[in-house]
């Protein structure tokens, strides 16, 4: 109809590209070659001491990358998010207030456990995932390489702070990103002091915010900027 704009055009092959994609998703026929686990993953949460275990935690979130890779591997999902609320420690104590909230302190107790906590998330699950991936092989290469795995967390220098976020990511989105690099975004000419309880003050840095960064994930992912910005 020559009263359609171009846009609406476009916005109509875009929609019926989703339907038929949809469409192909629920009638697939997922065969692949993938082994049954042989541990269950409801078996290590009911555990009695898997709050204050991290080797039964690594354990089972090494089992969700399995699953992870398996949907992606085999078309069934393109997109994952897992949410750790698990410590990866073995302290007993309320972990919220007495280690994340006390790790600015200038024993270096606190934050001694926290660094370990996450260290374990780094090694023992995010590298497991990023290697399970790259060992999967794809068409254009491996799994790895077509995808972008991002590991963060809602603190910056203090918990709940959002200032300097930190943000590992691998993989090279089928070549839109470019990995092996260390980017510091915060603009040093800006200081904010941040005073926390019992006389330390910090200074944070802000940079480009949040949604910039995920601009650029779904930009990578090949999305138009007309796709997600909005008022």
């Amino acid at each position: 109809n020559a009263h359609i704009s171009s846009d609406d055009v476009r916005r109509l092959d875009e929609h019926m590209e989703r339907l038929y994609d949809i469409e192909r998703r629920i009638n697939m026929e997922v065969s692949c070659g993938f082994a049954e686990p042989t541990t269950s993953t409801e078996i290590l949460q009911d555990r009695e001491d898997f709050f204050r275990d991290p080797d039964s935690q690594i354990r089972f979130w090494q089992l969700m990358n399995d699953i992870v890779v398996a949907a992606m591997s085999c078309g069934v999902s393109r997109i994952a998010t897992m949410y750790i609320t698990d410590t990866l420690s073995d302290y007993s104590g309320d972990w919220h207030q007495e280690i994340a909230h006390m790790a600015y302190q200038a024993d270096g107790e606190a934050q001694e456990t926290l660094l370990e906590a996450h260290q374990r998330v780094f090694s023992e699950i995010f590298l497991d995932l990023v290697e399970k991936m790259a060992a999967t092989p794809t068409a254009t290469g491996d799994l790895l390489g077509d995808s972008l795995v991002s590991w963060t967390q809602e603190s910056g220098q203090f918990t709940h702070e959002s200032y300097s976020i930190p943000v590992v990511m691998a993989g090279e989105a089928g070549g839109s990103v470019i990995s092996g690099q260390y980017i510091d975004y915060r603009d040093l000419t800006q200081e904010i002091p941040f005073d926390e309880e019992g006389g330390l003050e910090e200074i944070d840095n802000p940079g480009l915010v949040w949604n910039q960064y995920l601009g650029t994930v779904m930009q990578a992912m090949g999305m138009e900027p007309s796709e997600y910005e909005g008022e």
